[in-house]
């Protein structure tokens, strides 16, 4: 065989190089240095050899072959891992990409020991070379296997010959990091066992890659990939949110609410807003809410109440109170660190009450449950027995009012017991406490500051909903006929007892369907509002000129940056897009490459942006736009990417000619 070029190696595998480049999301000019040229120097090294003499991918060009599906599926597996594992969001974030490298090189150099210990290329004057040869390769080669080669022997070599393959600046780069290097040493020293946080990733690729080749079940092995656990995924999403101020704390509806060294987060909403990012970040999570909290509770990341998941609590901030269904958490697994802590202010109170509504530290233990006693049987009970009793005295309709009143108000003795009566809600309202903590965010709220990529905002007061009574059946059924209807007999009071209850908890379903669609019109009135002043100024130039604004700077860098050709727009690895809705940006990764070269925080710049009115709100009155990319080669299946919208690029100064025609909106 004769020696190739790496460009005539790496040829047929464009499209894993491709994908390489699009899950490392770097700019060309990093990728090339930090990956592209390391992979050409693997080619370079290992030529047409097999991966392995019998087994699988035995046959010219099988190694390179191999290496590189490997690499790809790391990459995969390694975009649902938390790296390194038990330290605060931020630093997760910060050296995501370090991280990434660590898999990508241990990846690359997984069997590079081989050339090594099974095999040599061999001249035609029957020299012996392999890569700790100080003579160049032979230009005209084959190969020979060794006899009595010791099994896996090679996994011991990487990291004598990594420096073939890494130049000074990558190694330098993995040496900034400890913790990386320490991991990266045990990997490339074949010590499996210290640093299970990288061979288990390379070991799964490495075993999809052989039952690819070889016709196995991929499917089985894909299904037993590496994946951290669930209730890690997701105290690891809640505490990225938290970092990026997704969740409103400490004040009026909010999403959380502290206690000394506790949290109380709002069920329904807490479950359903982590779940949907970890949906979005590309994680399996159980789509059923209990399911998640018999997980958290089992691995103890909740406090339970009792053997119970759910805390049924009071709130009182000022004047302003309300009862929720909470979770609770140690503040200290939910903020690490004390000075990412908030503090509880002074005039909140959270107080954990009784199905009564009775604060449970002022009772005796049966006051948590009350059930009606039943009445013990008497020996002399026969004669009352033939007695008839008189019917229950009709209770009087009430009207369900909302649990926040002023503290001002006196309330008379004899209505405070009904009052705690009423601030138990039956079991089939308590979605109604979710919906109260989710207020409408009011227009001049959407329009004057809509910083954060969360789908609540927050709102301080709750008169939207002042106004809504629980419908009463019989006023219904009194409204619906102007006669009086007769006197029921005896005989029908027991059917009728049968019905109302059934009636009543028809007319709460539909009470709670009239609220949620009066909170969704409110959303979205608010959004096609905020939409229409952003397309009034699609006409008008824009000006960043503020040298002292994140946004400012991000768009100066980004106009330049696509003028110039430094950042590429409408290849599926890029993070620019010109589509028929005007100019998509990749969000984070477009802000974080304008943070790796400007050293300025890619959030703040983010949320700055944001705040300029010049991007559009999806219906559900969020940020984030998603859009399904499919392969130019179609040999790929279609992904979805997630991004800001900005309808009229000209207004930031950038023109394009070019739609992307490989992009379709997939929400607005």
């Amino acid at each position: 065989m004769r020696v190739l070029t790496a460009k005539e190696l790496l040829t047929p595998h464009q499209s894993e190089l491709n994908e390489i480049r699009e899950i490392a999301g770097l700019t060309p000019e990093h990728f090339e240095h930090y990956y592209r040229k390391p992979i050409e120097r693997y080619a370079e090294a290992v030529q047409l050899s097999p991966a392995s003499e019998v087994h699988h991918h035995a046959y010219e060009g099988g190694m390179l072959e191999h290496n590189l599906e490997v690499i790809v599926n790391a990459l995969r597996i390694r975009r649902g891992q938390i790296l390194p594992p038990g330290v605060i969001a931020e630093d997760i974030e910060r050296k995501k990409d370090i991280w990434t490298y660590a898999v990508f090189v241990s990846a690359l150099l997984h069997d590079i020991g081989k050339p090594v210990t099974d095999f040599s290329f061999v001249a035609k004057t029957g020299l012996r070379w392999n890569l700790l040869s100080t003579s160049s390769m032979p230009e005209v080669y084959e190969i020979r296997y060794h006899k009595g080669r010791v099994h896996k022997l090679h996994e011991r070599l990487p990291m004598m010959v990594m420096h073939k393959i890494l130049d000074e600046r990558a190694i330098e780069w993995l040496c900034a990091d400890p913790l990386v290097f320490q991991h990266l040493c045990y990997f490339l020293s074949g010590d499996y066992s210290s640093t299970p946080l990288i061979s288990e990733i390379i070991q799964k690729a490495d075993q999809i890659s052989v039952a690819a080749n070889l016709g196995g079940d991929v499917q089985q092995v894909v299904a037993t990939t590496a994946e951290r656990p669930l209730h890690e995924r997701f105290l690891h999403t809640l505490q990225q949110m938290l970092a990026e101020d997704a969740m409103p704390i400490n004040r009026k509806g909010a999403a959380a609410f502290t206690a000394n060294d506790r949290v109380y987060f709002v069920s329904k909403r807490l479950l359903d807003e982590v779940k949907d990012r970890m949906r979005k970040d590309g994680q399996s999570v159980p789509s059923r809410n209990d399911r998640l909290m018999d997980e958290l509770q089992q691995f103890k990341v909740l406090l339970p109440n009792e053997d119970k998941a759910i805390w049924r609590c009071k709130v009182q901030i000022d004047d302003w109170e309300m009862n929720f269904s909470l979770l609770c958490f140690d503040a200290a697994k939910v903020w690490p660190s004390l000075d990412d802590r908030p503090e509880q202010p002074a005039n909140q109170n959270v107080t954990p009450i009784d199905v009564n509504g009775k604060p449970i530290d002022q009772t005796d233990s049966q006051s948590v449950k009350t059930e009606p006693e039943k009445a013990v049987p008497q020996p002399d009970s026969k004669a009352k027995k033939s007695e008839p009793k008189p019917p229950p005295a009709k209770a009087e309709p009430k009207k369900y009012e909302p649990e926040s009143k002023p503290k001002s108000k006196t309330v008379p003795e004899e209505s405070k017991t009904s009052n705690k009566q009423e601030d138990s809600l039956p079991p089939e309202l308590d979605e109604l406490d979710a919906l109260l903590a989710a207020p409408v965010p009011s227009t001049d709220d959407l329009i004057g500051d809509f910083s954060d990529f969360a789908e609540t905002d927050d709102f301080d007061d709750m008169d939207a909903i002042e106004d809504l009574v629980l419908p009463d059946p019989e006023e219904k059924a009194a409204k619906a006929s102007k006669k009086p209807q007769p006197a029921e007999p005896k005989s029908q009071l027991k059917s009728k007892k049968q019905v109302e209850p059934e009636l009543a908890s028809v007319d709460r379903e539909a009470m709670l369907e009239d609220i949620k669609a009066k909170a969704a019109k409110g959303r979205s009135n608010s959004v096609a509002y905020h939409n229409e002043k952003v397309a009034e100024q699609a006409d008008s130039q824009i000006e960043f000129d503020d040298p002292d604004c994140p946004a400012a700077l991000f768009i100066k860098w980004l106009t330049a940056g696509v003028a110039e050709g430094k950042i590429p727009a409408n290849n599926p690895a890029n993070q620019v897009h010109f589509v028929e809705e005007g100019l998509f940006l990749v969000s984070p990764a477009i802000f974080k490459t304008f943070e790796r070269q400007t050293r300025v925080s890619w959030t703040i710049a983010q949320k700055d942006l944001t705040k300029k009115k010049i991007n559009l709100k999806t219906q559900r009155g969020d940020n984030i736009f998603q859009y399904e990319i499919s392969s130019k080669s179609g040999r790929n299946a279609p992904r979805v990417i997630k991004g800001i919208l900005i309808p009229d690029p000209q207004k930031i100064g950038l023109k394009s000619s070019q739609i992307n025609e490989y992009l379709r909106l997939i929400n607005d």
